[in-house]
C-alpha cells in the first residue's frame, strides 16, 4: 500500500475553524474538502488508480525564503501518493507511476504541486529496462 511519510494528522486538526485564526480556518476547509475529495477518489476509483493515501502533513518544506521548516499538521503541506498505470493494451505505458501530489492551504483555488515517480524510459535500455552489454563491459 502507498503510506504517507509525514506524520499523521492530529485530533485537534479536526476542531471546527471558528476556533481558530482565519489562516487555520482556511487551511483547514482546505484539509478537509481534500480529505473528502481523496476519499470519494477511494470509494470510486477509476480504472487507472491503483493506489491513493489519504492526505497526510508533509515532512519537510520550504517556506517563501527557501528555508526547510516542518510544518504544522494543521496548516500543511499535506502529501497525497498515488500510483496509476497506463492502458494495459500498449506495454510501453503500462507500467505503473507514482506520484506525490503536495497541496497547500489555498487548495482548491491554487494546483498542487506535482512530483513524478516511477519508470523511465530511456533509449540507451533495453526492453527489459536494463543497460546493454556494452555497459557491463566497461565497467569490469
Amino acid at each position: 500500500s502507498t503510506a504517507c511519510l509525514g506524520e499523521s494528522l492530529p485530533a485537534s486538526a479536526d476542531q471546527d475553524c471558528s476556533q481558530g485564526d482565519a489562516t487555520e480556518g482556511t487551511a483547514r476547509a482546505a484539509l478537509r474538502r481534500l480529505e473528502e475529495e481523496v476519499a470519494e477518489l477511494q470509494a470510486r476509483s477509476p480504472p487507472f488508480l491503483d493506489e491513493i493515501s489519504a492526505p497526510c502533513v508533509a515532512p519537510l518544506a520550504v517556506d517563501g525564503d527557501g528555508d526547510l521548516y516542518i510544518p504544522d499538521a494543521r496548516e500543511g503541506p499535506w502529501n497525497v501518493h498515488v500510483v496509476a498505470h497506463g492502458d494495459p493494451s500498449d506495454p510501453e505505458y503500462f507500467d505503473s507511476l507514482r506520484f506525490r501530489l503536495r497541496f497547500n492551504s489555498r487548495w482548491p483555488r491554487e494546483p498542487p504541486e506535482v512530483f513524478v515517480g516511477g519508470l523511465s524510459q530511456y533509449g540507451a535500455l533495453s526492453p527489459e529496462r536494463t543497460p546493454p552489454a556494452p555497459f557491463y563491459d566497461a565497467l569490469a
